[in-house]
C-alpha cells in the first residue's frame, strides 16, 4: 500500500509539474476579428507567415518547436501584421515554466514605436547560456494603440492578437561537446 500511495504522489507532483495552464481566453474582446492580426513571426530560421486571424485572437502554434542554441550572438526577431498601423508588440517566454509571464526576465522585447503592414517590428533575443535548457513557452502578443507592458501577458484588450510558440534551447556546442560559455 505505502509503495501505491508512493507512486501516486510521484505521478500526481511530476502532472503537477508538467502540464501548465496558460491564458488563452478572454485575452480581447474584439480581437483581431477587424484586422489587427498578428501575421506572422520569424526568429532565427523559423518563419510563420499569413497565419491569419485565429479564432477568438489567440492562436496556439507550439506543436512545432523553434530550435534555438544558446549563443552570445542575439537571433533576429520580426512581427508583422495586415492591419494599417497603431499596433503594439510585446514577447515573453516562461524561463520557468510555471504557466506565466509575469517573473523577473520573462519580458523579452517590446516595440516602443508603433507597427503596421508597412513597418513591420524588428529586433533580437538573446538566448544566452543563462536560459534552461528545454522547451519553454513563448507568447507573442499584439495589441492596438499602446505600447505593451511586462504586466499585459494576460490582460484583456480590445483589439489584437497573441500567438503561443514553443522555443525548444539547446546547448551550444563547441568541437563536440556542450558549451558552458
Amino acid at each position: 500500500m505505502k509503495r501505491l500511495i508512493l507512486l501516486f504522489s510521484m505521478i500526481t507532483c511530476w502532472m503537477t509539474a508538467t502540464s501548465q495552464t496558460y491564458c488563452t481566453t478572454g485575452l480581447y474582446g474584439t480581437g483581431c476579428t477587424v484586422g489587427d492580426d498578428l501575421d506572422g513571426i520569424t526568429l532565427g530560421s523559423y518563419s510563420q507567415s499569413a497565419s491569419g486571424c485565429s479564432p477568438n485572437g489567440y492562436g496556439d502554434f507550439t506543436s512545432t518547436p523553434i530550435n534555438l542554441v544558446h549563443s552570445q550572438v542575439p537571433y533576429p526577431f520580426t512581427a508583422s501584421t495586415t492591419y494599417a498601423g497603431f499596433e503594439y508588440v510585446g514577447v515573453w517566454i516562461d524561463w520557468n515554466d510555471d504557466g506565466d509571464f509575469i517573473d523577473a526576465n520573462e519580458f523579452i522585447t517590446y516595440s516602443p514605436n508603433a507597427i503596421g503592414a508597412a513597418t513591420p517590428f524588428v529586433s533580437s533575443i538573446l538566448i544566452d547560456n543563462t536560459r534552461p535548457v528545454g522547451p519553454h513557452r513563448m507568447r507573442v502578443r499584439l495589441i492596438y494603440g499602446a505600447v505593451v507592458t511586462a504586466s499585459q501577458s494576460c490582460t484583456n484588450e480590445t483589439w489584437g492578437e497573441t500567438h503561443d510558440y514553443t522555443v525548444n534551447v539547446l546547448p551550444g556546442i563547441v568541437g563536440g561537446c556542450a558549451n558552458s560559455f
